[in-house]
Formats: structure tokens, C-alpha cells, sequence
């Protein structure tokens, strides 16, 4: 009797135990698991439903292409790695994958809002979801760099890539009318679009594996600015050794090809050479104190806020500034416009400068070293000269206004000095848009004139037009009412003379290289002046030269003087001349040629500075004077412009 007793009482308390733990799987199975230590997350949410009811269009993916991921084909494979939850609206869960975004009916998907806006990998049988799986590690960081198939992080050091992982970038959707967020946008991005060695982008970071799978920002920070710096020349982009400090202490993290980050701390400088054992440094002043490249020959008192951060390449260091956008203009203007500038012209100035260097930064000239543009021509010159109360000023007063045309970032080209004509962006960069940069004689009539529409342009395609044009700029007495506005700047006429056999030299080992030079000659010009086409015969081959920057770069003074006819000082009514030896270009594309007796030189007669479209910076300084602000300024010089404070609707729409 006892033994049926216990008999009864073990079965019973083995079929409370089976109960009890399919109750659990169950449970597990209805409601998951999650599991955060440290950041991390291990937890598997089994589906209990997951029929596909919508499918959104494909957008691009610039990391793998389309074809390569295909979201139904994937479904059928079993599992898929770094989906984005993108959105959970009642039971309808939004899938993000491979540019191509599904919603599924999932009866249990409250258990998922946690995870919107995350990454996961699913599980799949015969295309139906049946689990969805959280095993990152979640992390809150800064990018710096990406190259090589690694990512640099500010606190997570130098992590490899997963062979798969994904960039996603998170928009804010938002009501214009009432000024409300409404929702969100999720595309596939790649590292160009993230702003890289960009110390204020902050991302999250999914890590399985010890390998990046993948990174979710909001949006690039559009008020920080990359700025590569080149060396003492301007030559190059690399320098064989860097020393930075500050008289306050610099903080210097060091990376190298492992997860460990250096941190130094208590010096007031340090150098860097191609020897040392590194891969990347970035260096900042104590309290966020300026720093000064002692290794660098720029202006004295020159120093550069934000950080510094150095590369090293096979081609020696590469150094990058990164600092506040506004700051950067602080170190732009002063190389760019005289201090002495009415205060209209230099905001008209502050305006280009700051559309410029947004422009850029969406083309990221120097993605492989994080850097947007360079501190030479090339760009905008940046620190050339150091930082000016009148410059600061400019900034301030228009701090985020830029210029737009059509809705979209306006091209601001600008230059030193027109000819007395402007032309369009086709005449001078080819292509075949015309764009928002106007074409236009530069009398004061036609500025004064401009707002009634009554402008007059004269047509000087033709070369005997173009060269009495040219004359009559160095002439002081005017045969007729014309007054342009630079006609009294240094610039405004200049010559210089040229050998043939020292043009044959500079050219013989390139493919301008035409032997003996028999006759150099303007074969076409627009009806700006601008020149074309230079048509040049020689004793082994005759060629064309097209575009006037090939054709400044082939007829460069870099051995002769361009004497210039001066600035007129306003006082005396006298002109002084000014005398520029060794130039790596002609000064323009404005000028026409006069050939020796003894065809062995050629005389070049021309006018302007610079690639002549755009706002000439003089021509603006003129106009301040005149009356206009910086707003008539810059609709003088481009046309269909607009002036918004709206920095993030336009760089990314």
C-alpha cells in the first residue's frame, strides 16, 4: 500500500514538473527574453506570426548592391544578420534591409517597441519570420575615421568591419507648417555621408564578434568642418614630421591597429614623425585652448581651435583640422578680403565662404583622411593670416545664413578681381549648366542700373573688340562714359612677356611638348573675353590647349615679371604699379597676345586675377561702397539667390 501510495504521489509530481515547464516554454515563447549587461543584448523573440503585408520601394544602398541582398531571397535562407526595426504601428512591424523595407503582421509585437530604431538578425522558415534575435553589443560613440575595412572610434579604439555591416542614417520628419516632428526616415548611407574624422558624430555602434556590424546616426553635424592642412608650400598634402602644442597642455589619444586607445596627458607639445608606432592621433588644447602647428611656416600667430588630428600614410603624415564651422570662417575671411573692406562686403563674403565650405562638405574631397576641402587656392584659403576682430564680426552678423538657389545650396565661386567683365560657369568650368553665376559687364551703370533690368553687356568674342577692351583699361582718359567698377584696383590691367625657348623648357618633358614653338595664337574666345581655345604650332606637332585654367597653367610667368597697372590711391589721384614674379599661372583667362618682331617672344596683355565668375571680391568692396548690403551684393553676382538660415533642410533634403 505505502509503495502504490509513493507510486501516485512521484507520478503526480512529475506531471506538475512537465506542466510547469511547458508553461514556461510557453511563456518564452509569447514574451522573450532580454538580457543588458553592459551595454549588451542577448535576447530571442520567437514570432508567433509574421505574414508580410506591404512592400515599400527600393532605395539605394551604396555598400552592397541591390542585387547582391534581395529581402525575399534572404527570407528563404533561414537567417538574416543587421535588419533595422525601423517601425511598429499596432501589430505591423516595418523591416529595414538592403534598401528594401517589408512590414509584417506580428501578433506579438509589443514585445519589439523596445528595439525600433535597432539592429537584429531574424531567423526565417519557407519566407515566414519566426524569430527575431538581439546579440549586439550597444554602444554610444564617436566616429573618427573609416579605412581598410577597420573603424576608428574615440573611446572603442580601431575595430574591424563585419563583412556585411550596415551604415544607417535616421531622418526626422517634420510638419513644416506647425514646426513639428512627425515621424522618421531610415536610408542605407555609406562612410562619406557620415562626416568622417568628425569628432561631434556621435553614433551608435552595433558590435558582435569584436567586429563593427554596423553603425545608426541621426543626421551629419553640418556645424563641424574637416579641413586638411597641407604643408609649407602648399604643395603637398603629407609632411614629413608635425609638431603641435599649446601653452595650456595639450590631450593626446593615440590609435594603433588594436582596440587600445593612448591617452596622454600633462605635456605642452609633442611631435610626430613617419617612424612612430602609430596609425592615427588626435590632439586638443586643455579646456578646448587653441594649438599651434609649430612644424607649420603660415603667418605668426597663427593657431587653430578644435583638434588636430594626425594620419599616418604610406606617403608620410597627413594632418586635419576639425573645429566648429563657424570658427573655420574666423580663419577663412582674413586670407580671403582685406580687413579694410566695408563691413557689407566682408558678410557678402562671410555668406560665400559658408555656402562654399557646405558645399564641400558634402562632396568630401578628402574622404580617405576625413577631410572635406584644403586649406590652399585649391578651396578657401584657411589661417593663411591670423584671425581679425572685422572677420569675426562678418561671421557673427550672418552666423548660418547661406545662399540658395532653386531650393538647393547655390555654387558661390568668388575671385580676387574682374577685367571689367564676369563671366558664366560654363565659360570658365565647361560643362553645360549655366547654374545660378551671372555673366555681366562690371560698369557702374549696369550695377546701379541692375535693378530696373536695364543692362547692357558688350559681345567681346571677337578679338579686335576684346583687345581695344583691354586697352582702354590702361588708359585714363575714357572716349566714352563707361566706369567700371575695379578699374582702379591693382589688378584691374596688367602684361608680361615671354620667351619662346623658356616655354619650351618648362614644357619638354609634358605633354605640351610641341618642339620648337613657331607661333602662339588666341583661336577662340566667349563673348565674356574669357579665352577658350590657345592654339599652339611647333617644329615636331601643333596642338590646342582648351580651358583657360590649362591654358593659365601653359603660358605661366614662372620665370618672368607681370607688371600690373596699379592701384589708383583715391587721395592723390596717383597710380602706383605693382611688379609679381614667379607665378604658377597667368593671372587670368582675360587677356590677348602680341607677338615679337623677331617671333622668338610674345607679349600677353590682360586683366583680372582669378578664374573670373562668380563675385569678384574687389567688385564687392566697390559696391559696399556705392550703397549696396551684403543681400544686393550677392543678387548682383548671382542670379535666382536667396538668402536662408536653414542650414539642415538643405544640405540634406
Amino acid at each position: 500500500m505505502r509503495k502504490n501510495f509513493d507510486s501516485k504521489k512521484v507520478n503526480m509530481c512529475i506531471k506538475g514538473i512537465v506542466t510547469f515547464i511547458g508553461m514556461l516554454v510557453i511563456c518564452y515563447a509569447f514574451y522573450g527574453q532580454r538580457q543588458n549587461e553592459e551595454g549588451s543584448q542577448s535576447a530571442s523573440v520567437p514570432v508567433v506570426k509574421a505574414d508580410e503585408t506591404t512592400s515599400l520601394a527600393i532605395t539605394e544602398n551604396s555598400n552592397i548592391k541591390q542585387n547582391e541582398k534581395n529581402f525575399d531571397e534572404a527570407l528563404k535562407n533561414g537567417k538574416i544578420s543587421n535588419v533595422l526595426i525601423s517601425n511598429i504601428v499596432d501589430k505591423n512591424v516595418t523591416l529595414f534591409y538592403y534598401g528594401k523595407e517589408k512590414t509584417f503582421s506580428i501578433a506579438n509585437a509589443d514585445q519589439l517597441k523596445e528595439y525600433v530604431g535597432q539592429l537584429c538578425d531574424i531567423e526565417a522558415q519557407n519566407g515566414i519570420i519566426t524569430k527575431v534575435i538581439f546579440g549586439y553589443t550597444v554602444k554610444e560613440d564617436y566616429l573618427l575615421q573609416c579605412r581598410e575595412g577597420h573603424m576608428l572610434l574615440e573611446d572603442s579604439g580601431n575595430l574591424p568591419l563585419s563583412k556585411d555591416y550596415v551604415i544607417i542614417r535616421k531622418t526626422e520628419v517634420t510638419d513644416n507648417t506647425q514646426d513639428e516632428k512627425v515621424g522618421q526616415t531610415v536610408k542605407y548611407t555609406n562612410m562619406q555621408d557620415v562626416a568622417m574624422n568628425n569628432e561631434k558624430m556621435k553614433v551608435t555602434v552595433y558590435i558582435k564578434d569584436d567586429k563593427v556590424c554596423g553603425i545608426v546616426y541621426c543626421a551629419p553635424n553640418l556645424e563641424t568642418i574637416s579641413v586638411l592642412i597641407k604643408n609649407n608650400n602648399y604643395t603637398k598634402i603629407s609632411h614629413e614630421k608635425v609638431s603641435i602644442s599649446s601653452k595650456s597642455g595639450i590631450i593626446v589619444k593615440t590609435y594603433n591597429n588594436s582596440t587600445k586607445v593612448k591617452i596622454t596627458k600633462d605635456v605642452n607639445n609633442i611631435t610626430f614623425t613617419e617612424k612612430d608606432d602609430f596609425t592615427t592621433a588626435i590632439i586638443t588644447g586643455v579646456d578646448n585652448q587653441a594649438l599651434s602647428i609649430t612644424s607649420l611656416k603660415r603667418s605668426e600667430n597663427v593657431t587653430y581651435q578644435g583638434s588636430i588630428t594626425v594620419l599616418k600614410t604610406k606617403d608620410g603624415l597627413v594632418v586635419v583640422n576639425t573645429l566648429p564651422l563657424e570658427n573655420y570662417l574666423y580663419g577663412v575671411l582674413p586670407g580671403e578680403m582685406p580687413k579694410t573692406s566695408p563691413k557689407e562686403a566682408y558678410k557678402a563674403q562671410a555668406i560665400c565662404a559658408r555656402t562654399y565650405a557646405l558645399d564641400k562638405m558634402r562632396d568630401y574631397k578628402y574622404k580617405e583622411y576625413g577631410a572635406a576641402l584644403d586649406d590652399s587656392t585649391t578651396f578657401q584659403v584657411y589661417n593663411k593670416n591670423p584671425r581679425t576682430k572685422e572677420a569675426i564680426n562678418a561671421v557673427d552678423e550672418t552666423k548660418g545664413l547661406v545662399l540658395v538657389h532653386k531650393e538647393k545650396l547655390a555654387t558661390t565661386c568668388y575671385f580676387s578681381t574682374s577685367c571689367g567683365y564676369i563671366a558664366d560657369a560654363v565659360q570658365v568650368f565647361g560643362g553645360s549648366k549655366k547654374g545660378n553665376m551671372k555673366a555681366m559687364e562690371q560698369t557702374s551703370q549696369n550695377a546701379l542700373a541692375e535693378k530696373d533690368g536695364d543692362v547692357k553687356n558688350t559681345d567681346l568674342s571677337k578679338e579686335k573688340v576684346f583687345q581695344a577692351f583691354i586697352d582702354a583699361g590702361f588708359k585714363d582718359d575714357k572716349e566714352d562714359n563707361k566706369e567700371y567698377i575695379e578699374e582702379n584696383t591693382s589688378w584691374y590691367r596688367w602684361k608680361t612677356t615671354i620667351d619662346y625657348d623658356r616655354l619650351e623648357k618648362s614644357h619638354s618633358n609634358n605633354k605640351w611638348n610641341v618642339g620648337e614653338i613657331k607661333k602662339i595664337t588666341v583661336k577662340e574666345r566667349y563673348s565674356s573675353g574669357v579665352i577658350n581655345v590657345l592654339s599652339v604650332e611647333g617644329t615636331d606637332k601643333s596642338l590646342e590647349i582648351k580651358g583657360q585654367s590649362d591654358i593659365r597653367k601653359y603660358l605661366a610667368p614662372v620665370n618672368e615679371t607681370v607688371i600690373c597697372k596699379g592701384e589708383k590711391k583715391e587721395a592723390s589721384g596717383e597710380t602706383t604699379s605693382v611688379e609679381k614674379k614667379n607665378m604658377k599661372m597667368l593671372p587670368s583667362g582675360f587677356f590677348y597676345i602680341s607677338e615679337s618682331k623677331d617671333g622668338k617672344s610674345i607679349e600677353i596683355i590682360g586683366g583680372g586675377y582669378g578664374h573670373g565668375t562668380g563675385m569678384s571680391q574687389y567688385g564687392a568692396i566697390w559696391l559696399a561702397k556705392a550703397g549696396f548690403d551684403c543681400e544686393e551684393i550677392l543678387n548682383h553676382y548671382f542670379k535666382e539667390c536667396i538668402i536662408v538660415d536653414s542650414l539642415t533642410r538643405l544640405v540634406n533634403p
